[in-house]
């Protein structure tokens, strides 16, 4: 791949002196996108969606995408080599690096108002978190690290889970030697540990951090055979070792000392691995994905790989009963938007909401496309009223109905503005 119940009532009302509510705790409130309200809001905690069927549903997440309003400059996911956003066609839609075009038009991931976006729509397609891809903790203040602690964020509101994909080659790419290299490691897994896994809402297996690797790869340079040792090595500084998932095929490049199990990825082949998994691991991840089409060759990234046909749904539908026949015990779907590569479920202009409907008749959940729709009329609502405080509060106030699950209360607050 490249570059790749009840609600509880925290506050009731505010009547007497209007304040200011900030959503994200963790963060100013001069972050992009970030709902601010002067009046009162009951602020409700986050309901799990229902669902009939129970094997756990993750997402393959791509933080990397910018744009010029947010991060200064469009990123090269939505450019590659040759590709002008700022370029826009007569039906008003911007020049882009892919063959399909999101509902929302290309967004930048650090975007707070898209992240609500993305997890309510996967919240009510019965998906319990992403799995984010991870590029390393020496990214900086920038990028796709600011990018994946605002997703951090954005997951806790919601009540959703998240994993770390560890990009091992991007990471410990460009080291000076193997020690650099387990130092890096290190240095990644101490980030991760303080930042990442002591989170309530990080995805946990068998009560341990579940951290999955597309690789490794990395570190069997020179004597294949003390890439585990290394691994070992790159575990050693933390205080409770991962539930660590490689690639399939992958897990002789970390040993059986340090891999707990393996995922699929996207393979016409995937529903034939299942079982070896099964008796191998007894837990695994397996995939399910919409279809592959990429833009490498069109965006000036070298040569295509080959396509899968969407036939229009049968895909994904075929590849999740792949998973319930065999009883996966998690299924990640790959992927929510990297656009690049064309296996996304976000919403497009293409597909609409296809994808998360399939999802949703599969997962079991009692909403249909009609509650997905109230969710992007909620972020096209933030978006267009802005700077508008009145608006914001309202909005505010739906998007507390809408992680509780009561949108019908979420509808009647955005119809008192549109």
């Amino acid at each position: 791949m490249k570059h790749r119940g009840k609600m509880m009532k925290k506050v009731i009302y505010f009547l007497l002196v209007p304040i200011t509510i900030i959503m994200a705790v963790a963060c100013g409130n001069d972050k992009p996108g970030l709902i601010t309200a002067d009046e009162g809001v009951i602020v409700l905690d986050p309901v799990q969606v229902t669902k009939t069927n129970s094997t756990k549903l993750y997402v393959h997440y791509m933080p990397w995408f910018e744009t010029k309003e947010v991060s200064g400059a469009w990123g090269m996911h939505w450019t590659m080599a040759n590709k002008n956003p700022d370029n826009i066609d007569a039906a008003g839609k911007r020049e882009i690096a892919s063959h399909f075009y999101p509902l929302i038009g290309p967004y930048d991931s650090s975007d707070k108002v898209v992240l609500d976006y993305h997890l309510l729509l996967m919240k009510y397609a019965g998906i319990e978190g992403v799995l984010v891809d991870w590029y390393g903790s020496r990214g900086g203040d920038t990028g796709v690290t600011v990018a994946t602690e605002a997703l951090l964020d954005a997951v806790e509101r919601a009540g959703m889970e998240i994993a770390i994909v560890y990009e091992d080659r991007n990471n410990l790419d460009g080291a000076s030697s193997v020690e650099q290299m387990v130092a890096w490691g290190q240095e990644d897994m101490r980030y991760l540990e303080k930042n990442f896994f002591s989170k309530k809402c990080y995805a946990k297996v068998d009560g341990k951090p579940l951290l999955m690797c597309f690789g490794p790869i990395a570190l069997n340079i020179g004597d294949y055979a003390d890439s585990p040792a290394r691994w070992t090595k790159i575990f050693s500084v933390l205080n409770t070792k991962p539930y660590f998932m490689t690639l399939f095929g992958a897990a002789p490049n970390a040993g059986d000392e340090n891999v707990s199990s393996e995922f699929t990825w996207v393979d016409a082949n995937n529903s034939s691995f299942y079982k070896g998994l099964k008796d191998k691991y007894g837990e695994y991840m397996a995939s399910a994905y919409p279809g592959f089409l990429d833009f490498y060759k069109e965006g000036g990234w070298g040569d295509s790989y080959s396509n899968l046909d969407y036939r229009d749904g049968d895909e994904l539908r075929e590849q999740l009963q792949a998973t319930t026949t065999a009883e996966a015990p998690f299924v990640q779907l790959v992927t929510w938007n990297d656009f690049g590569e064309g296996t996304q479920i976000e919403p497009t202009d293409e597909d609409q909401y296809k994808y998360l409907e399939i999802i949703q008749n599969y997962s079991g959940v009692t909403y249909d496309v009609n509650a997905l729709k109230q969710i992007y009329r909620h972020y096209d609502l933030r978006k267009e009223y802005k700077t508008d405080i009145d608006a914001q509060s309202k909005l505010l106030q739906a998007y507390y109905y809408l992680i509780s699950l009561r949108i019908d209360d979420a509808k009647r607050e955005m119809d008192e503005i549109k």
